[in-house]
């Protein structure tokens, strides 16, 4: 079981990078790590309660992954344009950039959504960095919850 425990560490250790690194799919990977060790030794080391714990922990990363450049939005005073614009722009970002278009579409989408409604430039670029503060709090957040997976997945295995 030693070759199970050293690959489902190696998966949880790239999904932490991952967690801050946007082509990586961290907590998502870590999850897989986590279920693929339990397939293994037949959940010998946790219960399905833990695998609960882990599905709400990578269901949580994505509500903060695409909330947190909103809520960034918002607080530097984001009309619903702006908005709308984050959320469209992560869309198009991800579709046509791949994982940077996280970073960078709601930073396009928020300015350009505030640009169309009030017409002032330095307001939406005021409004696209409250988006940028928004994507770094969700990272760091991220970043928690990774750290607080790995933890609580090497206490049950090691």
């Amino acid at each position: 079981m030693d070759i199970i425990k050293i690959i489902t560490i190696s998966i949880a250790l790239i999904g932490l990078i991952g967690s801050i690194v946007p082509i990586i799919p961290g907590i998502t990977l870590m999850f897989i790590g986590i279920v693929f060790y339990g397939f293994f030794t037949g959940f010998a080391d946790y219960s399905y309660g833990y695998i609960l714990f882990a599905l709400f922990i990578t269901i949580f990363s994505y509500v903060i992954e695409y909330g947190a450049s909103i809520i960034g939005t918002k607080h530097f005073g984001g009309s619903k344009a702006s908005m709308l614009g984050a959320i469209g722009g992560g869309l198009v970002g991800v579709i046509s950039l791949g994982p940077v278009g996280l970073i960078i579409g709601p930073i396009v989408g928020a300015i350009l959504g505030e640009l169309f409604i009030s017409g002032n430039f330095q307001k939406s670029v005021k409004i696209g960095l409250g988006t940028i503060t928004g994507i770094i709090a969700g990272t760091t957040l991220k970043l928690i919850l990774a750290i607080i997976l790995f933890i609580t997945l090497l206490q049950k295995i090691l």
